[in-house]
């Protein structure tokens, strides 16, 4: 029953005599018996005697910090204040009984803010009810403080009536919801007593067809052994029909009378006999094995004897054949190439050699042991959830731990099965750690090809735009004096793109063809020329230990490039070593035997020089070794880089026909090992200095589809005195030489076009004029790219190029 509010208000001694009155002669419930309707009257009556702008009756689930408006005045308004404020305020007034008005807010500046921020000139909040989970509360807002000391003391009056409605709604909806349980309890008892009816009916009749249709032959035997009852099984096991069995008693069918007779006099005794064999005989008088199971039951009224019956003359011999069955199956398992194991309850029942193999421990050390202690310990739990959730056969990987402390990768199947009646997983495991190396070797390799493609392009756009820079400073320099005002800050361009130019050969050694210097180069000399340098840079306490097996060692390529693999490798051993520790520089020439691969090298058969740089500091972890070749990656401060460092290693080593190989290990040192072919001796060549001619005759064509490149080359050659046409494009090119190819005497053609390609155009011309003299330029370099490698050049000039070197090249074809 709701509370009785008037009862309420009269007992009340502290309340106002004018409150209590208006309350008594306004009826304000009269008339209305849901709790939920006279909450909606009541606040009503309170936003128009305080004269707010809104009430609201609102809970605050705390668990869910979820907000429930049950009721606002006026009705179905929407709540002024915003669902996240309205919460900060009922979570900063939880626990309390006082009433908060809002310059009690001043304590909590955010929910003071906002108010403002809402526009609440004025706000009332109080709590009405409170559970352990739910926090129950009235909000006024925006009402008249003109009057306000006698809306304080109206408030102070109301809330206790206002907190037995809240109360009331509880109430009544609890009474709603056991009514309706009531109701559906006294539909299900009458439902229950049919269909219990029913069930004894159908219970009787599935009882009847299972005794008929069991797959084994039931008896009903009275005390004295005389057939009561009989099925249709144990019909067929003595050849005859029903109604020549009953009222037969059993021991007309069996020698073994005396045990036929213990057999009955104990089961009626309440011990239940078998499963055990008897000997029974058919109407043909034919023995047969039996296998029997009895106990008493109680068949109308009288204790009876149940008699289970199984012919089993056949079982032996499929007993047998199961036996030579399960040898073969334990045969295949044992010598199965994949790891098996059988758990149950996650300990291990079963497994086999390959298995043992896998992980290091004899049989006898795994039986009864949990599965899960074979695995790495933050995987253990993904295991566990493959058991629980998982078992349908699909394959996941895991990594487990041998005897010998050795971490594995696994690829496991998981199924489960009924193994002698209880519930058991079948796993099987292959080991694929050599697999996954090889994998990752793969895609380190396709990883590196990806970022060279990347390094060469960035190379190519890089020394078309230095290409202009350098060429018009050039052009500026050649025009002015030595005591120019601008002449020295010009040269600094100059100089400063030439340098820039230098890292895009860099990016181009990186990116398989930086276009090498190749020269005779004494391995050793260059390795002591390095030391010398580095041992004095200056804070360095580092000693340096050189020896080889051989005084001179001679290979061939880029004296510079080499320079660079030596110092970057050298300069990394310096920075990961502290003061006074010791650098060990090795050479030794060794013969590969046959071609091999090696770290995604490859390496022809024939002499090396093996070059190992080795110190003993900090080493590096798994993840600085696997990035340690990318450009730019760099484990120093931001802003101390040295530039492309190994990966520039990297690049130069794969491009001399070399091999290179890390070991590293934290807080023990770093080895760099890298291979190259060593070469025979040769005496140096005297070369022959460039003689220019007096008169190049016919007009030079620049083939580009850079302005800036077209435009610079074309004030280089004039400047020189050479008339000069432009195309931009392949099709241009076609167009002008078709029509101007007889005067035309050399022309200078960019190789990556987008249109058409240098080597299309080059055709196409050679089909108009066989002797057409072709000079060939790219920010890349020949075997930079795969479509120009296979490619015979006659005249190459990588950019960025100077005055020079055009026309060197012009005059070296036209001559």
């Amino acid at each position: 029953m709701p509370v009785n509010i008037r009862k309420n208000i009269k007992k009340n001694s502290a309340m106002s005599n004018m409150f209590h009155e208006w309350f008594m002669q306004n009826n304000l419930f009269d008339g209305v018996k849901n709790p939920t309707e006279r909450l909606k009257y009541f606040l009503k009556e309170i936003q128009r005697r305080v004269l707010s702008e809104q009430v609201i009756i609102c809970s605050l689930d705390k668990n869910k910090q979820s907000l429930n408006v049950w009721e606002t005045a006026p009705a179905k308004s929407e709540p002024i204040l915003p669902e996240n404020l309205t919460i900060d305020i009922l979570k900063f007034i939880n626990g309390s009984d006082k009433t908060w008005y809002l310059r009690d807010f001043s304590k909590n500046e955010l929910i003071s803010f906002g108010l403002k921020q809402e526009e609440c000139y004025s706000v009332i909040v109080k709590n009405i009810y409170q559970y352990s989970d739910f926090q129950t509360a009235i909000l006024i807002v925006n009402y008249s403080t003109i009057l306000e000391t006698k809306i304080f003391d109206f408030l102070e009056f109301i809330f206790p009536v206002l907190s037995v409605l809240v109360q009331n709604i509880f109430l009544y909806n609890e009474l709603i919801k056991k009514n309706e349980k009531m109701k559906n309890w006294a539909k299900n008892v009458e439902e229950r007593i049919k269909q219990g009816t029913k069930s004894i009916i159908e219970k009787e009749a599935r009882y009847i067809a299972m005794f008929e249709n069991a797959t084994d032959g039931i008896v009903v035997l009275s005390s004295a052994g005389r057939i009561l009852e009989i099925n249709k099984a144990a019909c067929e096991i003595f050849a005859n029909k029903k109604s020549e069995l009953l009222e037969h008693n059993l021991s007309e069918f069996t020698d073994e009378k005396n045990k036929l007779a213990q057999f009955i006099k104990k089961a009626l005794s309440g011990t239940q006999i078998g499963p055990t064999n008897i000997k029974l005989k058919t109407f043909s008088g034919e023995l047969t094995d039996i296998e029997i199971t009895m106990k008493y039951v109680w068949y109308r009224g009288k204790k009876v004897v149940q008699c289970f019956m199984r012919d089993v003359s056949l079982r032996r011999i499929l007993s047998q054949g199961l036996k030579n069955a399960k040898e073969k199956y334990e045969t295949l398992v044992e010598s199965s190439l994949v790891g098996v194991f059988i758990l149950r309850d996650g300990k291990i029942q079963y497994l086999n050699q390959i298995f043992e193999k896998m992980t290091g421990y004899m049989r006898s050390e795994l039986i009864g042991k949990r599965y899960a202690d074979l695995i790495k310990h933050d995987e253990k739990f993904v295991f566990e959830n493959k058991i629980k959730n998982e078992l349908n056969g699909n394959q996941f990987e895991i990594r487990f731990i041998t005897k010998k402390g050795e971490e594995r990768i696994g690829e496991v199947r998981l199924n489960r099965a009924i193994v002698n009646g209880q519930s058991e997983i079948i796993g099987n495991i292959i080991d694929i750690t050599d697999q996954k190396k090889l994998e990752a070797e793969l895609f380190e390799n396709e990883k590196m090809k990806s970022i060279s493609t990347l390094a060469g392009g960035i190379a190519h756009d890089f020394n078309n735009l230095l290409g202009g820079i350098l060429g018009y400073a050039s052009l500026i320099l050649s025009e002015i004096s030595e005591d120019h005002e601008y002449y020295n800050d010009i040269k600094a361009i100059a100089d400063t793109t030439k340098k820039a130019a230098e890292l895009t050969n860099h990016l181009l050694a990186f990116a398989r063809g930086g276009r090498y210097r190749v020269e005779q180069i004494e391995l050793n000399q260059l390795i002591k020329n390095v030391i010398g340098i580095l041992a004095h840079t200056p804070d360095n306490f580092i000693k340096f230990k050189f020896k080889s097996n051989n005084d001179k060692i001679f290979v061939n390529g880029d004296m510079q490039q080499i320079r660079q693999v030596l110092t970057n490798i050298i300069i990394n051993s310096i920075e990961a070593s502290s003061n006074d520790a010791v650098i060990e520089i090795i050479t030794k020439t060794t013969k590969i035997k046959e071609e091999t691969d090696l770290n995604g090298f490859h390496l022809k058969k024939g002499d090396f020089v093996k070059v190992t740089i080795r110190d003993y500091g900090r080493g590096m972890d798994e993840i600085t070794q696997n990035q340690m070749f990318e450009p730019f990656f760099s484990t120093k401060v931001s802003g101390t880089g040295k530039g492309l460092g190994l990966a520039l290693v990297y690049g130069v080593i794969k491009n001399h026909s070399g091999a290179l190989e890390v070991k590293s290990e934290v807080n023990k040192g770093t080895e760099f090992t890298f291979y190259l072919p060593v070469c025979k001796r040769q005496a140096e060549k005297t070369r022959s200095a460039v003689k220019k001619s007096d008169n190049v005759s016919g007009h030079i064509f620049i083939v580009d589809d850079e302005k800036v490149i077209r435009d610079v080359s074309k004030k280089m050659l004039e400047r020189e005195g050479f008339d000069v046409v432009t195309a931009s494009n392949g099709k241009q090119a076609l167009e002008i030489f078709n029509e101007r190819w007889k005067e035309i005497s050399v022309v200078i053609l960019d190789l990556v076009m987008p249109d058409m390609t240098g080597e299309e155009v080059f055709k196409k011309m050679k089909q108009i004029d066989k002797n057409v003299k072709v000079i060939f330029a790219s920010g890349y370099a020949p075997e930079d790219r795969e479509e120009m490698k296979n490619f015979t050049y006659e005249r190459f000039l990588q950019k960025p190029f100077r005055p020079q070197d055009l026309i060197s090249e012009i005059e070296k074809v036209s001559n």
